[in-house]
């Protein structure tokens, strides 16, 4: 079911209950640039399947949106927060980087 839901229902406050499910951040600002993405552990790895997904189906739709990726086109905000907190994870967590590795 969340496999069909969320990648159609992404918005900044699923964005947060996602990563919250993954890392158990109840409670607790989102923001990627927080500090917080190093003192996370991944409490629920079944979810980082579903933000894959949301992912893949947020940047066909930037990709189809115009001709061409430059640097004057506007990347959707929700997608540019989402890559932005898997970057910044993978860089900070060690547990991420395993997960993500596993999921090749």
């Amino acid at each position: 079911v969340l496999r069909n839901v969320l990648p159609v229902a992404w918005d900044p406050s699923v964005h947060v209950a996602a990563f919250g499910v993954l890392l158990w951040r109840v409670g607790m600002q989102m923001s990627s640039h927080n500090g917080l993405a190093g003192s996370q552990k991944i409490v629920c790895p079944y979810i980082f399947p579903v933000i894959l997904m949301v992912l893949d189906r947020g940047l066909g739709i930037v990709a189809r949106s115009g001709d061409g990726f430059n640097e004057d086109d506007a990347v959707d905000p929700a997608m540019e927060v989402l890559l932005e907190e898997l970057i910044d994870l993978h860089s900070s967590n060690f547990g991420f980087r395993d997960l993500f590795k596993s999921h090749r």
